[in-house]
């Protein structure tokens, strides 16, 4: 699991050496995936998936054309670990990409499970707290754990790339 969120603020302050261990978490001025987080997510994500790769099994990581995933530093450093490349042409990710076709709903609906069990938590009579970036990152945490294989399966199938 990777998070990415914004550099200043108490989240940079405060926040950060407080979030659960079981993500990695990356910050900059906009919240935004930068040729760095891509390649710490390369690094920190990519590389032991694709470390237990069976052998003679090349895997393939669909990317679409954001313009970070399309860097030569990028993309090398996605080839170097043994994983090939594949983007997905402009306006087709709806289509073929089975984060997209399949996870996504699932991954929101979770959320959304997770955030009405903490509103139906609260008392009716104070105001509604602020969610601290710690709780965010344990319902965000929670709901991936909770979309199930079988729902990743049928993603994959969805889009014919069934794995």
């Amino acid at each position: 699991m990777f998070i990415v969120g914004k550099l200043k603020g108490r989240i940079a302050k405060k926040e950060l050496a407080t979030l659960p261990d079981s993500a990695f978490y990356a910050i900059n001025e906009k919240a935004w995936f930068t040729e760095q987080v891509m390649l710490d997510w390369v690094k920190l994500v990519l590389a032991p998936w694709a470390a237990k790769a069976p052998p003679g099994i090349v895997p393939i990581l669909l990317l679409d054309q954001f313009s970070v995933h399309m860097m030569a530093s990028v993309a090398d450093a996605i080839q170097r670990l043994g994983v090939q490349v594949e983007y997905i042409p402009a306006g087709c990710t709806s289509l073929v990409q089975p984060v997209d076709v399949g996870y996504n709903k699932a991954f929101k609906a979770q959320m959304r499970a997770e955030y009405t069990e903490w509103m139906l938590g609260q008392d009716p009579d104070k105001p509604i707290p602020m969610t601290s970036c710690h709780q965010l990152a344990e319902w965000i945490i929670a709901a991936q754990k909770n979309v199930g294989t079988e729902t990743i399966r049928a993603a994959w199938r969805k889009t014919g790339l069934s794995y």
